[in-house]
C-alpha cells in the first residue's frame, strides 16, 4: 500500500524536475550529425563463416541517429554481393558497444577456399550513409565432410543433449524429454520414450546429460538432489524396460559423464576443473581402476565417446571445432581432427564414423573427419 507521505514526496519531485531547464544526466542525448565512419576488423574466419568487430564504437550521442548497420559480402570471383541489414534482427544500434557485429546466427554460409571482401555501411536518419573500410579474406579449405544427414522433426527438437549408436541406429535424448531412435539407413524415426526424464521430485537435474550403450542396454544417469550421489539408469533397448538403478557416490566430485567401452562402463568425474575416469560396475555402482593417477584437465568433457580403443572428445568453439583423440590409459591427447559442423552438439561412434547433432540445421550428422 502506498502511503500519503510517499505520494507527497513524489509530487514534490515532479515539481522539482519540471522546474529544471537543463537535461537530466540520464536522459538520452541525441544530435543531428552523422560524422562517424566505422572501422572494422576481421576477428575470425573459419567454418565458412566470418566474425567482424567494430574497433571504435560510435559516441553514445550518435546511437539514436543510426537507422541500420548493413553488411556487404562480395565473392571476388563472381562479384556477387550479399547484403545483411541487422536493424531489429541481429544488432539494434543500442548494442553496438558489445563489439561483435556479425554474424550472431552465422548466415549466409560461405564457400570453402574462396576469396571474399566485406564492408559495413552505417545509415543515418538524415539520409547519409558512411561506409567502413573493406576487408579481403579467403575462407579455409574444406574441413571434413558431412556424409549423411537425418532430419529431426521440429516437435522432437529442443537442445538435444546427447546421442549414442546402437545396431545401425542413432538414439537421441532431447531437451524436451523425448528418447528417440533413428534408422541411419532409412531415417525412420521411432519413439522410445515420450517423457524420458529423471523423477520429477529431483529438481537439481531435469535432463539426462549423456547416453552410453553396452550391448542392448542404454545407460544414463542423474544426480540425486545435490548430495553428490548419482543414480545410473539402465534401459533394455529390446523391451524398453528399466533395469536395476545402482547408486554412485562421489565425495567433493561431480559426475560429468558415463562412457561405454566394449563391455565396460566408465565414469568421468571432475572437481575444481580437474577430471579423472574410473570403471563403474553397472550392477552395483562401485568405482575402481581410477585413471590417470594424476588429475587431468579437459574441455567440454560431456561430449566423450570410446571407439573401443581410444577416447574421443568433442571440443566446441565457434570457429575451431575439433574431435580430439586420447590414450585411455594416460589420458594424453594424441591427435585431433576437424569437425565440419559449425554448431555441433553431442558425440557418438557407430563403429566406423562419428555422429553429432547439428543444432543449426536440426539434423543428425554423420561425419568424415579430416586434418590433424
Amino acid at each position: 500500500m502506498i502511503s500519503r507521505s510517499t505520494i507527497g514526496i513524489g509530487a514534490v519531485l515532479l515539481l522539482l524536475l519540471s522546474a529544471c531547464n537543463e537535461r537530466l544526466p540520464f536522459e538520452p542525448i541525441t544530435t543531428t550529425d552523422s560524422d562517424w565512419t566505422p572501422s572494422i576488423a576481421l576477428w575470425a574466419n573459419d567454418y565458412q563463416r566470418i566474425e567482424i568487430g567494430i574497433e571504435d564504437p560510435p559516441r553514445r550521442e550518435l546511437l539514436r541517429n543510426i537507422t541500420s548497420y548493413v553488411f556487404q559480402i562480395r565473392e571476388d570471383r563472381t562479384g556477387e554481393v550479399v547484403f545483411l541489414d541487422t536493424l531489429g534482427n541481429y544488432l539494434p544500434p543500442s548494442y553496438i558497444g558489445s563489439g561483435v557485429v556479425w554474424p550472431q546466427d552465422s548466415w549466409p554460409v560461405l564457400q570453402y577456399s574462396t576469396a571474399y571482401s566485406t564492408q559495413v555501411s552505417i545509415n543515418y536518419h538524415a539520409g547519409d550513409t558512411k561506409p567502413s573500410n573493406s576487408i579481403s579474406f579467403t575462407t579455409p579449405p574444406e574441413r571434413g565432410k558431412v556424409i549423411r544427414r537425418i532430419s529431426i522433426p521440429p516437435n522432437d527438437f529442443s537442445d538435444i543433449l546427447s546421442l549414442a549408436c546402437h545396431k545401425g541406429d542413432v538414439i537421441i535424448c532431447g531437451g524436451n524429454g523425448r528418447l528417440l531412435k533413428f534408422d541411419t539407413t532409412t531415417g525412420q524415426r521411432t519413439m522410445l520414450n515420450n517423457y524420458f526424464y529423471p523423477p520429477s521430485n529431483l529438481s537439481s537435474q531435469s535432463e539426462y546429460q549423456c547416453l552410453a550403450v553396452i550391448g542392448d542396454t542404454l545407460y544414463t544417469f542423474y544426480e540425486n538432489g545435490s548430495s553428490a550421489q548419482y543414480t545410473i539408469v539402465a534401459v533394455d533397448l529390446n523391451t524398453l524396460a528399466m533395469k536395476s538403478s545402482p547408486k554412485v557416490s562421489l565425495t567433493d566430485k561431480r559426475l560429468a559423464q558415463i562412457i561405454s567401452a566394449g563391455s565396460s562402463l566408465y565414469g568421468l568425474w571432475y572437481s575444481d576443473g580437474i577430471e579423472q575416469i574410473a570403471y563403474i560396475d553397472p550392477a552395483t555402482g562401485t568405482l575402481s581402476s581410477v585413471l590417470p593417477e594424476e588429475p587431468w584437465a579437459i574441455y567440454t568433457s560431456a561430449n566423450m565417446v570410446s571407439d573401443g580403443k581410444y577416447l574421443w572428445v568433442s571440443r566446441n568453439n565457434s570457429f575451431n571445432n575439433l574431435v580430439v583423440r586420447y590414450d585411455p590409459a594416460t589420458l594424453q591427447a594424441l591427435d585431433q581432427k576437424h569437425n565440419p559442423v559449425f554448431s555441433s552438439n553431442g558425440l557418438a561412434w557407430d563403429g566406423a564414423n562419428f555422429w553429432v547433432v547439428d543444432i543449426e540445421t536440426r539434423t543428425i550428422a554423420k561425419l568424415q573427419l579430416s586434418g590433424n
